[in-house]
């Protein structure tokens, strides 16, 4: 009787310490503007699937954010967050890194853009992202 005790209590401080946890969510109070564009391959062919991630870079103190790619190589970036992707993007510097799709269960290597992506106060309507052409098996 007294470890079912014990259990339940641990079971409730646990809970509780895990709900405190979640409520803190430091992206929740950040200022996000939208940002949207294409990828496309040097030589102008549209990238068709996979997802470009934004990491904070320099001295930046902003989130992390994500673009899933479309089937035209749009994309809509929203920012990561603990209860669920915020749409839009902090202004601040960033790093770009695009992860291609697998392809028949093998996870091609990510690509890093060279230099850095400034994002303005008012946002990037038309962004446009260029990749190395991939190599094809």
């Amino acid at each position: 009787m007294q470890l079912t005790s014990k259990f339940i209590t641990l079971s409730l401080v646990l809970g509780l310490l895990a709900l405190a946890g979640c409520s803190n969510d430091e992206t929740a109070s950040l200022k996000l503007v939208p940002v949207q564009g294409k990828l496309k391959e040097q030589g102008g062919k549209s990238v068709s699937a996979g997802r470009l991630e934004f990491a904070p870079s320099g001295d930046s103190i902003v989130g992390a954010a994500i673009a899933d790619i479309g089937p035209d190589g749009a994309f809509t970036v929203q920012t990561v967050s603990k209860k669920k992707p915020r749409d839009g993007m902090a202004p601040g510097r960033y790093t770009v890194t695009y992860f291609p799709p697998s392809i028949q269960d093998q996870m091609p290597d990510p690509v890093t853009l060279e230099g850095e992506l400034v994002v303005p106060d008012a946002g990037i309507p038309e962004l446009k992202i260029e990749i190395p052409a991939q190599r094809r098996k």
